[in-house]
């Protein structure tokens, strides 16, 4: 009952915490069952919660084949143990769910870090941050219906905390969801398309990419098709002035959407501050 959206971020913490301890073999599920009621930055700690037991983990992996519960709202540590587990059928059924996971460089986590303080810094303008999403993540994906879907749809994935909004922004080749690789064609006329693959059928390939543009090229007229090993997402937002990325990433974070003002116990939910 403690894990209804009406209790604080804190206590579900807490009784997630005594749950990893006491909880029995259905108790995996009964998380699962109750994860849209998670506060934002307690699902994360949920995943972890999850992966502490087989039986739980079971249940993880089955929330994850159904989309209860996106691949990316996964902590690192998650992710990594599920991809690389020892059990091979968990580590073939996690591989599937999650698709390609790469560990992210010192350069990567170092400037992470420098974002991380960049974003904390200052309140940030809302309206700006807006203007700034429309240009620079919009045009891939939507949020609370307004964008493109070339990319996963925000409003309900990629945005639970802080963290996980940085790794995904600032390195988008770590995890490659299925479904999203970016997919490379040529064509005998010397075209290079490249985009997410939306349709594939024997007459013909669909390719959606940022904008969004569709491309419709006929199976004759491709010279080569292969996945790329870098995401469809391209890198460098990190560029952006720090205040406007401060905005732009607190907009996304916590749209006024969402209907969740940014108190300080907002705050604390978001960052882990």
């Amino acid at each position: 009952a403690l894990l209804d959206r009406r209790h604080s971020g804190r206590l579900q913490t807490e009784a997630l915490a005594a749950l990893g301890e006491l909880g029995g073999d259905l108790t995996g599920m009964a998380i699962v069952d109750r994860w849209r009621g998670l506060q934002a930055g307690v699902q994360r700690n949920a995943t972890d919660t999850l992966n502490s037991r087989w039986q739980w983990r079971s249940a993880l992996l089955g929330a994850l084949e159904r989309g209860t519960i996106a691949p990316v709202d996964l902590s690192p540590t998650v992710i990594r143990s599920l991809v690389n587990h020892n059990e091979e059928a968990t580590r073939l059924r996690a591989q599937k769910i999650i698709g390609r996971y790469r560990e992210p460089g010192s350069d990567k986590l170092q400037l992470i870090a420098e974002k991380r303080r960049a974003v904390l810094r200052g309140e940030p303008d809302f309206e700006s941050g807006r203007k700034l999403a429309q240009a620079n993540c919009l045009i891939c994906h939507k949020l609370h219906g307004e964008g493109a879907e070339v990319g996963p749809d925000l409003t309900g994935v990629g945005r639970s905390t802080l963290d996980a909004l940085l790794a995904h922004v600032i390195d988008p080749n770590q995890i490659i969801g299925k479904g999203y690789e970016n997919v490379l064609v040529e064509t005998r006329d010397g075209r290079s398309l490249s985009g997410r693959l939306i349709e594939d059928v024997p007459t013909h390939v669909k390719i959606l990419s940022a904008g969004p543009r569709e491309e419709v090229v006929a199976r004759g007229d491709i010279v080569s098709q292969q996945i790329s090993e870098q995401s469809v997402m391209p890198e460098g937002l990190e560029q952006l002035p720090d205040a406007d990325f401060r905005d732009m990433i607190w907009y996304i974070l916590n749209p006024p959407q969402d209907n969740r003002p940014l108190t300080a116990e907002r705050k604390r939910e978001l960052t882990g501050e």
